[in-house]
């Protein structure tokens, strides 16, 4: 299906059937998967981050953290200290979120804060420091953050919303992270990357170039890097595949409506690339406009682009896309066979 919000998409969310998007004006829908819209929302600012819980959903507009029932109204709004960056509905019944001042004149961020809201939206406790978050995990209902610089390292914050400060293994400023199968992977922009499980910190592999993307897969993980190069490692840190794209290439995710094992989808301006976990190409999909976001599962596959337009793959439909390119694919090969064959008899 196509649909479309006014802005450039900045927020995909997909929660069971539910597909919750957001863009740069605030405009924020939510469909289910036939592409009937369910409700929307006219929020204040860009949509940057969305959690959703059974009963309602949260989401960081611009400055302000909001929160809306599953009929499109808003239950409460709260301002926070800078920008609203990230949000995460905890199972202990709290709202967990980080927000960030970035400061014109020096061109960087100056002040940070965690906050912790209840599911009423009244503040539990907030805590400042001077490193911006570029991640935010809750493990065993923590809040563990990757931090930039001066600081770096991690900060995790207990049930009682008091930081402590830890070390990673790179004493270098966190980039990007992701959450899965149990851990924690940090990205830094020395071109490492650091693993968290269980209270333990390892160095898993040093790149060349700092880290843009890191994401987790079902046999391990990826990077892609600064200056273009995706890599693909086994849960041994093996490296299993690597391919060189322009340095404006993005890796949003890794999801599977491509084959069982799921594959890398990497944007490229108007190009969306797919591959599998040897980072060989898979299948490419065209756009009309350049690509802003991607997210999927296992049945879905959510294109966002700059001009507000939102494309959703079903898994079939892709199946028969990929069908129908390898048997153009092959016909255009047994061509060049028989005309090379007819030039051989001359």
């Amino acid at each position: 299906m196509l649909r479309s919000l006014p802005e450039q998409i900045s927020c995909i969310h997909l929660n069971g059937d539910d597909i919750r998007v957001g863009d740069w004006s605030g405009n924020l829908i939510c469909w289910d998967k036939e592409g009937d819209m369910k409700w929307s929302f006219d929020g204040p600012d860009r949509v940057s981050s969305i959690a959703v819980s059974e009963d309602f959903q949260v989401a960081c507009m611009g400055l302000e953290l909001v929160a809306i029932d599953n009929d499109g109204r808003q239950l409460w709004s709260k301002k926070l200290e800078g920008s609203a960056d990230e949000v995460i509905i905890g199972q202990d019944g709290l709202i967990h979120a980080i927000s960030s001042v970035f400061d014109i004149e020096h061109g960087d961020f100056m002040e940070s804060a965690y906050w912790r809201f209840n599911f009423e939206g009244e503040e539990q406790s907030v805590q400042r420091f001077d490193e911006r978050p570029w991640h935010m995990s809750l493990i065993d209902g923590k809040a563990c953050l990757g931090l930039g610089r001066p600081r770096c390292g991690l900060l995790v914050f207990s049930d009682e919303g008091e930081g402590e400060w830890f070390e990673l293994s790179e004493d270098d400023p966190v980039s990007c992270g992701v959450y899965g199968r149990n851990a924690t992977l940090f990205g830094h922009a020395n071109g490492s990357v650091s693993r968290l499980i269980k209270s333990k910190v390892e160095n898993l592999i040093k790149l060349n170039e700092g880290i843009k993307t890191v994401i987790c897969t079902s046999e391990g993980f990826a990077v892609l890097e600064e200056d273009g190069n995706l890599s693909s490692f086994n849960s041994k840190a093996e490296e299993k595949g690597k391919q060189q794209f322009p340095t404006s290439s993005g890796v949003c995710d890794s999801f599977s409506p491509v084959s069982e094992d799921g594959g890398f989808w990497l944007i490229n301006g108007n190009d969306v690339q797919v591959l599998d976990y040897h980072c060989e190409n898979i299948l490419q999909l065209n756009f009309p406009s350049e690509v802003s976001l991607i997210n999927g599962n296992e049945n879905l596959a959510i294109i966002g682009t700059q001009k507000g337009e939102i494309y959703v793959f079903e898994t079939e439909m892709l199946a028969r896309r990929m069908k129908t390119t390898e048997s153009t694919s092959n016909s255009k090969q047994d061509l060049r066979e028989k005309l090379r064959n007819l030039r051989n008899k001359k």
